[in-house]
């Protein structure tokens, strides 16, 4: 039941919209590359070496684009037949630590949160990471529980992919969880596991190593051959610095999963109080279950690129602990605060969902004045799109706003039934998700992205070169469907001069540009470059090879 529950809400409808810039497109075109050169190896964009990602999740959308062709639907698919893995894997553990209720809130929780329902529908590569993550520490918990030595083998099977998937940080974070576990237990009865953790090591290096391996013995002159000190410096730099403009303070995972993983996350906050009469394997899992929760928030607080799903592995210890809390209410009390916290979360949202449309309508007739909120030309023009807003586009806004107003009379009729009180704000979250996306997702892209993309479509199977002008994209890549042979590494230059080899030298076929209108002004007047259109705030220009 619970399997396709989640088939029939996550794959429907998967190829609706664009793959979005950057990563969802960065990651699809990765794959794309594979098909096209035969090389399953090396990670490239642009047919050139991608140091940030091992290839793990670019070789299943692979695997998904060569079933289903190249597109949106089989770049997402991996992903929502991840998230369907996952309810079923969530419900099975929960089954096992405590009965089959327990593991259908968990699955609920999971399932019936915002963000965590959303990037199950997506292109990014955190989902499958996070699964094997979790699977890992699944699997060294139950060897603490059972010291049966195939459980570190099975650990470091699924951490070893882990590494293969995103990198190091694969073994970081459960290496942390297991040593954090071993500190707040306290055990002294047992020696502390280092022979184990040795041996699980050596597994998961034995799963990962062959691949980075491989890519570092090509040496310095194959292409790929620096990978290794390539993609050291990168994950250095995304710790000391906010790469790309993608900066914060360092509270913003905490905000991002209160309100990212809402409804669970107010549950979850219940959860954290001592609990002295549980079952020794559920305590401990617990334990394990804080520490992953402490570690992912500390270790992704300090580093200083702040992207939303970097703490995305946090969703299964938030959701264990809100179905922990969620099936404990009839023998605790349950705090009446958090119902109102719950409440008050759920309105901003529903807000949210509702302003964005009316925000869209009220512009689309004019009743509302941008241009004294910005001077931005670019802004001005992508928020003048006609994109077609209407009421029908209220509706999921409105839903939400019943369906947390319902949630608030049961709570404050019976403080204590919160599970009717929960069944309803995950039940409304189900449903709410993928309405928003069906309704209001398609009007945001027409805004952001449909007009450059539109573009690079027109222009696929034409013999030309493609690139954004003074702006990063990988757009142009996936869906002009560029060949190698129109490449930086065809052309013989690198990556950094690609665009001043394009706008001004010897090329043998024309290049075409999508530039922004307020950053056009300076490539006017260069020679041989010509403006062949403008919409919506984005420029087409055109250069014909010399004569």
């Amino acid at each position: 039941m619970i399997a396709a529950v989640a088939a029939f809400s996550f794959i429907p409808r998967l190829g609706r919209l664009h793959l979005f810039d950057w990563d969802e497109i960065n990651f699809a075109e990765g794959a794309r590359e594979m098909l096209v050169t035969g090389n399953y190896r090396d990670v490239q964009i642009g047919f050139q070496a991608f140091a940030e990602k091992p290839p793990l999740f670019m070789w299943v959308q692979a695997l998904s684009m060569r079933v289903f062709g190249v597109g949106e639907f089989a770049a997402r698919l991996p992903n929502a037949i991840v998230g369907i893995i996952t309810l079923v894997g969530v419900y099975l553990l929960g089954r096992r630590l405590v009965d089959r209720g327990f593991g259908l809130w968990w699955a609920l929780a999971f399932g019936g949160s915002l963000l965590p329902n959303l990037y199950f529908r997506s292109g990014i590569i955190d989902p499958l990471f996070n699964l094997l993550i979790f699977g890992g520490i699944v699997a060294l918990f139950a060897f603490e529980q059972q010291r049966r030595w195939v459980l570190l083998v099975i650990a470091g099977i699924s951490i070893g992919l882990a590494v293969l998937t995103k990198g190091p940080v694969g073994l970081l974070l459960p290496g942390l969880t297991w040593l954090g576990f071993r500190v707040v237990k306290r055990d002294r009865a047992s020696r502390f596991p280092l022979f184990p953790m040795l041996i699980w090591l050596a597994v998961a290096g034995i799963v990962a190593a062959p691949w980075y391996i491989a890519v570092a013995a090509q040496g310095a002159g194959a292409g790929t051959g620096n990978f290794i000190r390539a993609f050291v410096a990168r994950q250095l730099e995304l710790l000391r610095t906010g790469v790309a403009g993608h900066t914060g303070p360092w509270y913003f995972h905490f905000v991002v999963l209160a309100l990212g993983c809402f409804p669970a996350s107010v549950f979850a906050v219940a959860a954290f109080r001592r609990r002295v009469d549980d079952a020794q394997r559920l305590s401990d899992f617990r334990r394990w279950m804080i520490m992953l929760l402490i570690i992912v928030v500390v270790i992704f607080s300090l580093v200083q690129t702040k992207i939303v799903h970097y703490s995305s592995l946090a969703y299964f210890p938030i959701t264990f602990l809100a179905a922990l809390a969620i099936t404990d209410v009839t023998t605790r009390a349950w705090p009446r605060y958090l119902g109102f916290v719950a409440g008050g979360i759920g309105i901003i949202w529903a807000i949210v969902f509702f302003a964005l449309p009316v925000v869209g309508i009220m512009i689309s007739h004019s009743q509302l004045d941008l241009s004294r909120l910005s001077h931005d030309p670019f802004i001005l023009a992508a928020v003048a799109v006609p994109v077609g807003w209407s009421q029908v586009d209220l509706v999921p806004g409105v839903a939400y706003l019943l369906a947390i107003i319902c949630a608030l009379y049961v709570f404050l009729r019976n403080p204590q039934d919160a599970k009717r009180f929960a069944t309803i704000l995950f039940g409304s979250t189900v449903i709410v998700v993928p309405l928003a996306l069906a309704r209001i997702a398609p009007r945001i892209e027409l805004y952001t992205q449909s007009t450059p993309i539109a573009f690079y479509e027109s222009l696929r199977g034409c013999d030309c070169y493609i690139a954004p002008l003074g702006f990063k994209s990988y757009a142009h890549l996936f869906y002009a469907r560029i060949p190698p042979e129109r490449s930086a590494r065809a052309a013989g230059v690198t990556p950094d001069r690609y665009e001043g080899w394009l706008l001004s030298g010897p090329i043998d076929r024309p290049a075409y540009f999508v530039s922004k209108i307020d950053r056009v002004d300076h490539w006017r007047g260069q020679p041989g470059l010509e403006i062949i259109g403008a919409r919506d705030g984005f420029v087409f220009l055109r250069r014909d090879p010399p004569t």
